[in-house]
Formats: structure tokens, sequence, C-alpha cells
């Protein structure tokens, strides 16, 4: 009985407290980060986003921001391993529909920042402002993707039609209102956890609304 009592805790434990053990094991050093994991990993979540459930059906944008440093296990806001961040940019182009434009989101020394298309920018007619992303700016990520793009300039604000946030960086200030919670099989990319979400219209109105035609 008492074999019994103990496995189920030990179970329930490991269940809860997932996430810690997992950030304590990153911590313990370089050694322990699995880079052709991290890869599929990334491949699988775009994938899941994307193909077989479509749940960025109709996405014409895609919001993303991510933490190298989470995915390492370390504290956010420090540089980054720049190979993690190719990593992460070879696989997220590498199955990015056709009909889908990226959108990059810098950390908050460049105010969260949007790197976008200059093609798209001037579709919208978005403000340019004049800055490149560096690790120490920017963040590992952000200068990384900086260099996928055909051409990228730097926007303020553009509302995006969904986002994928890699390592808990808030990306809400610049998706379309009102977004949606995806649930992902993914949910963490070496050490960081992840959060998707697409948005919908707005509806307005009272009772007496009709919003189907």
């Amino acid at each position: 009985m008492f074999f019994y009592v103990l496995i189920i805790f030990i179970v329930n434990f490991l269940r809860f407290n997932y996430g810690i053990i997992r950030d304590i094991i990153l911590s313990l050093g370089d050694d322990y980060l699995d880079m052709d994991k991290i890869y599929k990993d990334a491949i699988k979540l775009f994938h899941e986003l994307t193909i077989p459930n479509n749940k960025f059906k109709n996405l014409n944008t895609c919001l993303i921001a991510c933490s190298v440093s989470k995915v390492e296990g370390k504290k956010i806001d420090t540089i980054g391993d720049k190979e993690i961040a190719k990593i992460l940019c070879n696989a997220l182009w590498e199955v990015k529909p056709k009909n889908m434009d990226f959108v990059i989101q810098c950390c908050e020394h460049l105010n969260n920042a949007l790197i976008i298309e200059k093609n798209l920018a001037d579709k919208f007619n978005l403000e340019e402002v004049m800055v490149v992303p560096i690790d120490e700016a920017g963040g590992t990520f952000a200068a990384t993707a900086y260099n996928y793009f055909d051409n990228p300039v730097i926007v303020e604000d553009f509302k995006c039609d969904g986002g994928l946030d890699i390592g808990l960086n808030i990306i809400g200030m610049h998706l379309k209102r009102v977004a949606q919670p995806l649930v992902t099989e993914v949910e963490y990319i070496g050490g960081a956890r992840v959060l998707a979400a697409r948005t919908r219209l707005k509806l307005i109105g009272g009772e007496r609304s009709v919003y189907r035609k």
C-alpha cells in the first residue's frame, strides 16, 4: 500500500511540476539542449497550426516573438545563442505558407517594434522607422530573423491576423481584435513556453444584432 501511494505521489509531482523540472535541467548547461529536437519541435508546431487542423486558416499575417534565452532555459532579457535563433528561423521559414507574411516582434529595447517586408508596409501605408535590430537591442531572434526577409523594414505599429509567442514575450499589442487562444500539442520549445492565437471579427451591437447572413 505504501509503495502504491508513493508511486501515485511521484507521478502527480512530475505531472504538475513538469515545467519547473524542465527549466532546472536546461539550466544545468548547454549539453542538455538538443538542437535537433528544437528544430523538429518548431517544424511540428507550425505544421500543427498551418496544415493538419488549419488553426491559422486564412491568416495573411503571422506575428512571431521569441526569447532565445528562454529556449535555452535561461533568464529572459539575456543575449541568446545565435545558433538556436538560426535553427528556429530555418524551421519557421521552411514551413511558412506562401500566402502568409511573417511579422517579427523585437524586444522592449526597441519598444517592441516590428520587422516587416517593405511591400507589406507600402501596401498598408505604414510609417517606417530607422533602426536595425541587434542582439543587444532587438533580441537575438529578431536580429537573426531580419536577414531572412527579402527587403525588411521596421515599423512601430501593425495589427496581425494571428501570432506565435515562444517564451512569453507578450504579443497582444500587435494582434487584431479579438484574439482567440489556440491549444497546441507542442507546449514547449526547449525551455520556452509556447502560446499561439488567431483573431476574429469583433461582435458589436446588442441582443437584436445579427452576425450571420
